[in-house]
């Protein structure tokens, strides 16, 4: 029995080690934060990180603009587009970018979604109007956006005003006069209003007019640019042969109120230059280029420039023709139809440049661009002079080859 016992024995010890054993594998066994994990110690399967909410996209949009990454906050408001349509604030940070971008018919388009689902949206017409220098077209669709603003709010002055404005600019200004009136009844002493009278007026030509207006512009708004560059306007427009001074300070006044206007800068220009101060209109001129992209505008700014600098000489005390002749050439480029460009620099090389066959090519190709009339007739006596001084030069120089022989 002995031996039995002993052979019992053993075999419980080896069967309690393997259970020591099963129990220490158990106790070494992963727990649930090894699941996943590679011999590295990395995760295999990382769970993706969640979906940033719209408001996080709205505020890096805001952190990119701010860090000038534009094309960044375009594609973080986008995003915030996507999750959320109807959000005004994103759609008015994205419509201002595109602007920026030069991209207005798409800033267009998301104002207009703002305004489709609410017509009163003051800072989305706001913009939208000022888009509208680029995008003449787009001015009656606007026109309808604040009359569906004004059904709201038949007597707000600032509707008013803008109404009045795009009726300007729409070429009816007899709807424009229309709607100063009736905002003049609601509000007579809004101040807006007279600016716009008076512009109105300047373009009409009824100077008068605008000089009565103006003066109430700046009596009611005496910190507003809009009104100065009215009032320098209408001063000039009086007093075509007399002292600009006044006007001048008035159109200071207005581009120190408000430097983003390229009107105003280049209004201060042209009476400057009329008034001989040459250097200080260049000076504006330059502004105002700085402030207008390459269009037809740009292209009488670069005329005016280029007047403007042919009138001066430079620290050597040498004219600045060739450079007025660089700006000439590009307001060709941007004017292609129109003869002034190609008239002012005719007469440029006509004159102290003595350039009588580059001036004889100029003057013809004005000629094909204007109608008959006084200035057509005007530049035919230009291009006879020329072409009589041509004829001059030549049979000099042939009666001394003669004399040389």
């Amino acid at each position: 029995m002995k031996p039995m016992k002993q052979l019992t024995l053993l075999a419980l010890s080896f069967a309690l080690t393997a259970c020591a054993g099963t129990a220490s594998q158990v106790q070494k066994a992963p727990n649930e934060t090894d699941i996943g994990r590679t011999e590295s110690g990395t995760d295999a399967n990382p769970l993706p990180p969640p979906e940033p909410t719209a408001e996080e996209l709205l505020a890096q949009a805001d952190e990119s603009m701010s860090a000038h990454r534009t094309q960044e906050a375009a594609e973080l408001l986008k995003r915030v587009i996507d999750k959320e349509p109807s959000r005004a604030d994103a759609r008015l940070r994205l419509a201002r970018l595109l602007a920026e971008q030069s991209n207005p018919e798409e800033a267009f388009r998301h104002l207009t979604e703002i305004l489709a689902g609410a017509p009163d949206h003051r800072e989305a017409l706001e913009q939208m109007a000022a888009l509208l220098t680029e995008l003449p077209d787009r001015r009656p669709q606007a026109i309808q956006f604040v009359l569906r603003a004004l059904e709201t709010s038949p007597d707000d002055a600032r509707w008013l005003a803008l109404l009045a404005e795009l009726h300007w600019k729409t070429g009816d200004a007899a709807s424009a006069r229309a709607d100063l009136n009736r905002l003049l009844t609601a509000h007579p002493e809004d101040g807006r209003a007279c600016t716009l009278l008076a512009f109105i007026s300047l373009e009409q030509g009824h100077f008068r007019e605008a000089d009565f207006h103006s003066r109430r512009a700046v009596s009611r708004l005496p910190e507003d640019a809009p009104a100065h560059h009215a009032r320098g306007l209408a001063l000039a427009a009086l007093r075509p042969d007399g002292s600009d001074t006044e006007a001048v300070q008035h159109l200071k006044q207005s581009v120190a109120l408000d430097a983003s206007s390229p009107a105003a800068w280049f209004d201060l220009g042209r009476v400057l230059l009329r008034n001989r101060s040459c250097s200080e209109a260049e000076k504006a001129f330059r502004q105002a280029r700085a402030l207008i992209p390459d269009n037809k505008n740009a292209g009488m700014v670069c005329l005016a420039l280029a007047a403007a600098v042919e009138a001066q000489k430079d620290a050597a005390g040498k004219p600045r023709f060739t450079e007025a002749e660089a700006l000439y050439r590009q307001a060709m480029a941007a004017l292609p139809k129109s003869p002034a460009p190609l008239t002012a620099l005719a007469d440029l090389k006509a004159g102290p440049m003595k350039d009588l066959r580059e001036a004889e090519t100029l003057y013809s190709a004005a000629l094909s661009l204007l109608p008959e009339g006084v200035q057509q007739q005007e530049l035919e006596k230009k291009l006879t002079a020329v072409r009589q001084r041509l004829a001059a030069e030549a049979e000099l120089s042939a009666a001394s080859g003669a004399e040389a022989e």
